[in-house]
């Protein structure tokens, strides 16, 4: 467990780096999967400081990172790396300047937004195009594969699986709902024999981890951060989570993604197909962990599998 104080981390980063810093906490760490701290020296913004709490998302954020150098990708640069004399892993990369969308989206025009979301598409397009992947999964800090599973279908259910021990062993009041999503889950399965290629996907390809900067009085899109779930898979469950949600809120945001997309791949024309299955994926994921850790997500997680469990 990830139990070190503001103090410590501090005390940390300074013997690493060699010099006086000051660290202001950032992100989500009562969700306690990582500690991540905004690192000043000399009152400058000097990078980004990020210790480890689960196994794989280091070595995840790492490659990615890796993968990224010199490909013109909107994402932070590896500065240094290394562990801790406890084991805990810890990163310090460049600082990307910019406000999360999710945080300022509301104060935002559509127009704007739109420029927003075609060129958020078209960076999702570049880095899906950028090279397809001999392994699905989990891969180490220098891009190798971990497991050597060269079947989607293979490491998908694995992780259909570990979701679903994750879960039911909690016995959440809502269990029969969960359990009646898993087994409509399981029906569904088949529709992925038709995966061969991997692209790399973040896993996490929301307005909590895309950042924008105000520039002359617009709203422009900056770049992107939290690699920790990125891995080669398939790029459809991606483009369903984005693209879907955004066209449930509004169809014109949902458009100019796609087209900014498209500037570099186009769309599974089979699409539709695959939405039920990894949205129900995504409830299930996101019950299997949020109930306790963060309840408001929980329920949006609950509002997913309603969509296709009745009753």
């Amino acid at each position: 467990m990830l139990n070190y104080t503001d103090e410590q981390v501090k005390d940390i980063v300074t013997e690493i780096l060699k010099e006086e810093v000051h660290v202001i906490p950032v992100g989500n760490h009562e969700l306690k999967r990582h500690l991540v701290y905004v690192v000043e020296s000399k009152g400058k913004i000097i990078g980004v400081f990020k210790l480890y709490y689960r196994k794989n998302r280091w070595n995840r954020e790492v490659a990615t990172l890796r993968f990224f150098q010199h490909r013109n990708i909107k994402a932070p640069t590896i500065l240094n790396l290394g562990k801790l004399q406890d084991g805990t892993e810890w990163l310090f990369m460049s600082h990307i300047e910019g406000e999360t969308l999710s945080k300022v989206k509301d104060e935002i025009s559509e127009e704007n937004l739109k420029e927003i979301y075609a060129d958020i598409g078209k960076e999702l397009g570049k880095i899906h195009s950028l090279e397809t992947f001999d392994f699905f999964g989990d891969w180490d800090e220098y891009g190798n594969s971990i497991e050597n599973i060269k079947n989607f279908s293979i490491y998908f259910e694995k992780r259909v699986g570990i979701i679903f021990k994750e879960l039911f062993d909690q016995h959440l009041e809502e269990e029969q709902l969960h359990r009646k999503a898993g087994e409509l889950l399981k029906t569904m399965l088949p529709i992925l024999d038709e995966v061969k290629e991997a692209h790399l996907s973040n896993g996490d390809f929301g307005e909590r981890n895309i950042l924008v900067k105000k520039e002359a009085g617009l709203w422009k899109f900056s770049g992107l951060i939290d690699f920790e779930h990125c891995v080669p898979k398939d790029r459809d469950s991606e483009i369903i989570n984005c693209y879907y949600s955004l066209l449930e809120e509004n169809p014109n945001l949902a458009e100019s993604f796609k087209n900014g997309y498209e500037q570099y791949m186009s769309f599974n024309p089979n699409l539709e197909k695959k939405r039920a299955l990894y949205e129900i994926y995504s409830g299930l994921d996101i019950c299997s962990w949020a109930k306790i850790q963060a309840p408001d997500y929980y329920w949006e997680g609950i509002k997913i599998l309603k969509k296709y469990i009745r009753g």
